[in-house]
């Protein structure tokens, strides 16, 4: 079979690294016993070292040797596996066209997982030569290498300063590995592979491989030079080998041991690299007592068994099952009054266990993930023979090791001088030696806890968990939120005298996403207080009010003589302040702001504009993922939630930083973007983004907006002026006003978006008949923009014909022809013939021939706002304006009794609206309008009928019926 280059380029790795880890010793020790070896049976062979593997040697058939050094055991699973195999394969596709007698290696001092039986089968049969067992082994290898190969892609498509040519390269070559994943071919690359476990721990696998090495250097071969100094020069040469730039320099042999010897004792000592001994001068000393504690047991071996029977029976009587007490550590308090009943999710959870014996209830913080492990606890203490409960937020390993009251249970004597990992490891051990069936409870375990893995092996206890991340290695159980029934319960077990309807209660519960800890809190907070209800709380929540002084009630802790409030619980409940600082910190705070039920992943990926939309299908994809893995927001295809209870805390904190929200800068500057161009020529977009602009300016209240004041002023301006075209409440114009006052105040009297500002807000007024109040905002918004007429002449062109349109309603013409012409002395001016103001500008001039009764006159000007919008590029076109502009040319038809020609425009006006997508709008009903009277001119009455209930419908849909 042919390999693709670039298969094999995706798979390669830097191995030319020769890093001081873990297994440096046992490697270079397995190094120099091949070596001695093969100078005492005159096998002429070469050893090569960090040469494509840890080991290479070549005598007429390649071998490549992996070696680990670990206290923990491996089985097919583990990450340090799914790595070598992928190396090895790397190695095989460069090598097996060439070199047919290949075999790959791995080697390592520790154990098979009690529990990976295929890999002990694998191992009992090798040579693979049974069918069954080989197509098994095959189909593992395929599942590893296709999973690492999809990483390895991912891994490198995220990189940064990545060329396009670089990213088609990349997936050619993961493309060309997969194809390769066939049972024919990796069926061959499988029997190549050998494992090699030596069931030691690293330091009984160090201390029997010096020893043994030791006992090879006393051979007559070896001149009876003394054992220490060849030990010491043979390292040192490897060692040496090992640092050459050239990978074929890094060999050792016969006949380079040959001339080693040739050297005298005086000569060898310099030849030693004290710098290489001095940094394992400590594991030296380790060894070194190993062996002569092996070899003082080879010399009294009768005595020394005596006395290990002795030990043995004692450890036996110390540490037998029954010795321990079933609660090895204190359980939690669980005040049995208060708590609501979940038998059904309890049976769910001892099911789980059952079968799959580790299982993660996973949920946001405050939702009774805690109690509910509690509760399962409690109810099945007597089903098994030890439990253990672990507050684990700070960490696994500080959980474990600095519980003195299970460490001193389990009779370890941890010294301080020891590392966490190595305590962590002594636990693990003795845990595995407790017979019977126990149960191991993690609560509030952090995200990706590297050493979770190392619990998972343990076969003797089941691992229940509690995390809102969403560990790769246990059985999820996501837990479901309480009914309005059970919340109801809930509530008024903390109190009982809120005389709160079912209407409230149900908003309460749905607005804190129907949080325990919250609804506790919250009843426990009103029964405390003076005169707090649920109709107050609900104001102080959705007004950021948390911290309110009426929320500042003591409460009391459950199994606790101190007291607590409700605000300072919320936030350690939701602390930020552990978060990574990546890309979840970027992300995070913006989420918080956004309708939390309602963000889309796709919104988000056009958010940044078009040029972006690739980049961000890949980083932004992966920064959501990740978040979602780590509890922080949940994702469901395209639908990306963020818990509410969640979101206020975010908020609370955020408003507390020396710059609120300033980090939000640019996402804000890129969605009044979007919303502006979506206004502008697709509605349909300006709508889809809409809520979040709604959502950020609901979310960022005026006392912190300080650091983000002018883009914040943008936004709103954008957003209200989606509004304008829109159906909505009365109530806009007095948001109008506010942001005109507000920027009005901030603005310099000159600033350009002052002008825009006072424009949309008289717009807003002339739509609700305000004439007057419209007119003065109107020529406020032209005096501002007359500064920048060169920079503004589309929009100072379009506030003059809407000023001059109100003079039109006013019947005032003399007023309407100033404003015209000097609409039309700008346009000439500014050489502006082909903007969207001009199409407008026709418009007006046939409102005034429609106002004069020049019916022939407005519809010319009609039609030619119509060709004009029509000749526009499409990127400045807004259809709506089209649709008025042909609602407009159907109602001056209509009343020049030319009804066939009405209906023509109207027809025009309905397929432009139906590519749309957007009936929501005030254009809508004015076409509606026109229709009634076409419908009533025809003498169609029932037609007639229809239309106005369709038009009292849309306006029942937006609240203005």
């Amino acid at each position: 079979m042919t390999i693709p280059q670039t298969a094999i380029r995706l798979l390669e790795n830097n191995r030319d690294a020769a890093a001081v880890n873990r297994g440096f010793y046992y490697q270079y020790l397995n190094v120099l016993k091949k070596w001695v070896d093969n100078f005492i049976s005159d096998n002429t062979s070469n050893i090569s070292t960090e040469v494509g593997d840890d080991i290479k040697e070549v005598n007429g058939r390649i071998v490549f040797t992996q070696v680990k050094c670990y206290s923990s055991t491996f089985n097919l699973k583990s990450k340090e596996v799914h790595k070598a195999l992928l190396n090895f394969f790397s190695l095989y596709l460069a090598e097996h066209c060439d070199q047919p007698e290949l075999q790959f290696v791995f080697l390592t001092n520790t154990a098979i997982a009690h529990n990976e039986h295929l890999l002990k089968n694998w191992i009992a049969a090798w040579p693979l030569e049974d069918k069954n067992l080989t197509k098994q082994c095959t189909a593992k290898i395929i599942e590893i290498l296709r999973g690492e190969v999809n990483k390895l892609k991912a891994q490198r498509l995220a990189a940064k300063k990545i060329t396009q040519l670089q990213k088609e390269e990349i997936k050619s070559g993961a493309d060309g590995v997969r194809k390769l994943l066939t049972y024919e071919f990796i069926g061959e690359f499988v029997k190549c592979i050998r494992w090699d476990f030596g069931n030691k721990s690293p330091e009984q696998s160090i201390a029997k491989l010096t020893k043994n090495i030791s006992g090879l250097l006393d051979h007559a071969k070896f001149r009876g030079r003394p054992v220490s100094i060849l030990m010491n020069v043979l390292l040192s040469e490897i060692y040496r080998c090992s640092q050459m730039a050239d990978p074929g320099n890094r060999v050792v042999n016969s006949g380079l041991l040959d001339r080693i010897l040739d050297y005298t004792d005086e000569d060898l000592k310099k030849y030693v690299n004290r710098h290489l001994l001095d940094l394992f001068d400590d594991r030296f000393k380790e060894i070194t007592a190993a062996v002569h504690e092996l070899q003082e047991i080879a010399r009294t071996q009768a005595e020394v068994q005596a006395t290990q029977g002795a030990v043995i029976a004692n450890l036996v009587k110390v540490f037998k099952p029954q010795s321990l007490p079933k609660l090895l550590t204190p359980m939690p308090f669980l005040n049995r009054s208060n708590l609501i009943a979940r038998d059904s999710q309890l049976n769910e959870i001892e099911s789980l266990l059952n079968e799959d014996r580790q299982v993660a209830i996973i949920g946001e913080g405050g939702m009774g993930k805690t109690t509910l492990a509690a509760m399962f606890v409690h109810r099945q203490k007597e089903n098994y023979d030890h439990i253990i409960w672990l507050n684990a937020e700070s960490g696994l390993v500080h959980s474990m090791t600095l519980n003195e009251h299970l460490t001193s249970l389990l009779q370890l004597e941890l010294r301080n001088a020891e590392e966490d990992i190595w305590k962590l490891q002594q636990i693990v051990q003795r845990l595995i030696s407790i017979e019977g069936r126990n149960l191991l409870i993690l609560n509030g375990i952090g995200t990706e806890d590297q050493h979770l893995i190392a619990l998972l092996e343990i076969d003797n206890w089941e691992i229940l968990v509690t995390t809102r991340s969403r560990p790769k290695n246990l059985k999820p159980y996501p837990l479901q939120s309480l009914s309005f029934e059970q919340a109801s319960s809930l509530f008024a077990k903390y109190e009982s005298s809120e005389q709160a309807t079912e209407t409230l209660q149900r908003a309460f519960f749905e607005l804190v996403d129907y949080n325990t800890l919250m609804i506790e809190l919250v009843a426990k907070t009103i029964r405390y207080s003076f005169d707090l209800t649920l109709k107050k709380f609900l104001q102080y929540f959705e007004h950021q009010q948390l911290n309110h002084a009426d929320m500042q009630v003591e409460l009391p802790v459950n199994g606790k003589t101190d007291t607590d409030r409700l605000f300072p619980i919320l936030l350690r409940t939701f602390d930020l302040s552990k978060l990574e600082n990546d890309e979840s910190q970027y992300f995070i705070e913006l989420f918080a702001l956004l309708p939390g039920d309602e963000i889309k992943l796709s919104d988000l990926v056009d958010w940044y504009g078009p040029q972006y939309v690739e980049k961000n299908k890949v980083d932004l994809t992966n920064a959501i993922n990740k978040m979602h893995e780590r509890g922080l927001i949940n994702r469901d295809g395209d639908t990306i939630r963020m818990h509410k209870i969640f979101q206020q805390a975010i908020l609370y904190q955020s408003r507390q930083a020396k710059n609120p929200f300033a980090g939000q800068l640019f996402h804000l500057v890129y969605l009044t973007a979007r919303i502006r161009e979506g206004a502008r020529n697709n509605p349909k977009e300006a709508i889809r983004f809409l809520l979040y602009g709604e959502s950020i300016l609901n979310n960022i209240k005026e006392p912190f907006r300080r650091s983000i004041y002018q883009p914040l002023l943008a936004l709103e301006n954008e957003t209200l002026n989606v509004f304008n075209w829109l159906i909505t409440p009365d109530h806009m114009v007095n948001r109008w006003k506010n942001l005109a006052q507000r920027a009005e105040a901030y603005f310099n009297a000159d600033e350009p978006l002052l002008g825009v500002i006072f424009n949309n807000y008289a717009l807003a007024l002339a739509g609700q008949e305000n004439t007057d109040e419209a007119i003065f905002f109107f020529e406020k918004a032209i005096a501002v923009m007359k500064h920048h007429e060169a920079k503004l002449n589309t929009q100072l062109i379009t506030a003059l014909c809407n000023l001059a349109q109100l003079f039109v309603v006013k019947n005032d013409l003399a007023k309407f022809k100033v404003h015209f012409d000097e609409a039309q002395a700008i346009r000439k001016r500014q050489d502006a013939s082909d903007d969207v103001s001009l199409p407008m500008q026709s418009n007006v001039m046939g409102n005034a021939n429609l106002s004069i009764k020049n019916f022939r006159a407005a519809i010319e000007m009609y039609e030619m706002a119509v060709a004009l919008h029509l000749e526009l590029p499409p990127a400045k076109r807004n259809d709506i304006n089209l649709v008025m502009y042909y609602t407009n040319l159907a109602n001056a038809h209509l009343l020049n009794n030319d009804n066939d020609m009405a209906h023509k425009a109207v027809m025009r006006a309905i397929n432009v609206m139906d590519k749309l997508e957007s009936q929501n709008t005030k254009i809508t009903i004015g076409l509606i309008d026109i229709m009634i009277l076409l419908a009533k001119a025809d003498g169609n009455e029932e037609n007639a009928a229809a239309l106005i209930q369709s038009r009292e419908r849309l306006l029942e849909k937006v609240g203005l019926k």
